[in-house]
């Protein structure tokens, strides 16, 4: 009986140890948790503060490039004065293939490191516009382009001026899409893309 009772009060006792040492375990997971947490608290505020200024800024940034436009393909100017021709060019694209006469440009200029001669390379050119009717303009009537042949360079093109950040979400959106496509080929017919 002696030994019954021993061996039971051995049971108790290292069900007591085992439970001491959950329960300490138990205690440092809660501390561990509540340091995690005041830390979290302290950064919470900067780290809502950093993120409402970058979309603040970013926001601002897309305002500022609303009244923008650029244009893929133009040829370059070898003499004169660049910036005059380009914007005879852009005048008389807008009035011969696109239909819109007298587009309001308040500044043209030309994107990137020119080009070396002889590269078939243009640069980007940006349009400032001074309304956004004109800009409207510009890419209800883009479609037009589409057919453009000027000189021996065959493509003309309208896009808006987009943030870098912007850029980038397109450029990993149309890998994607790339990807869906090898994955998924279509095999009745063209590949339509819902909108």
């Amino acid at each position: 009986m002696l030994t019954l009772m021993h061996t039971r009060q051995d049971k108790i006792e290292t069900e007591v140890v085992g439970l001491a040492n959950s329960l300490k375990h138990c205690n440092e997971r809660i501390n561990s948790v509540d340091k995690n947490l005041s830390q979290l608290n302290e950064n919470l505020p900067k780290m809502v503060s950093q993120q409402i200024s970058q979309i603040i800024d970013d926001k601002s940034e897309e305002e500022k490039r609303e009244a923008n436009v650029i244009i893929f393909g133009i040829p370059e100017t070898e003499e004169g004065d660049s910036k005059m021709k380009d914007t005879e060019f852009i005048q008389g694209l807008c009035s011969d293939s696109l239909g819109i006469d007298n587009i309001a440009i308040d500044e043209i200029t030309r994107l990137g490191a020119k080009p070396k001669k002889g590269s078939g390379k243009f640069r980007l050119t940006r349009l400032v516009v001074k309304d956004n009717t004109s800009r409207n303009n510009l890419f209800r009537n883009a479609y037009k382009l589409k057919d453009t042949k000027i000189g021996a360079h065959k493509k003309i093109g309208i896009g808006r001026d987009l943030t870098k950040k912007q850029r980038e979400i397109n450029n990993a959106l149309r890998i994607e899409l790339g990807q869906m496509k090898k994955d998924f080929p279509h095999r009745v017919g063209p590949f339509v893309e819902k909108r």
